[in-house]
């Protein structure tokens, strides 16, 4: 419910509350544009909530994917290292 529809609904609650009196629905509107305003203000706080959320979640899924990538290729490295130290030896082995 936004501004314009609390205030509407809250001059008609003035009106049926307070009769006919101008200063009622002027009373019950402001109120009800002041509960528009809150309950608008709310939603998109709430959804600005869920966007950071979300953002955050993101990122914590992108830091654990280079952390895995990372991994991977360490231990890719760390193969072709042991690999080659092997290789190495036999030629030694074989050579003498």
């Amino acid at each position: 419910m936004g501004t314009a529809a609390g205030a509407a609904a809250g001059a008609g609650v003035g009106r049926l509350i307070f009769g006919n009196s101008t200063t009622g629905m002027l009373i019950g509107a402001g109120v009800g544009g002041l509960a528009g305003n809150l309950t608008v203000d709310r939603q998109r706080e709430e959804r600005r909530a869920q966007e950071r959320e979300a953002e955050r979640d993101a990122a914590k899924r992108r830091q654990l994917e280079f952390e895995r990538q990372r991994r991977l290729q360490e231990a890719e490295t760390q193969r072709e290292i042991e690999e080659r130290a092997l290789f190495e030896q036999w030629r030694r082995e074989r050579g003498a």
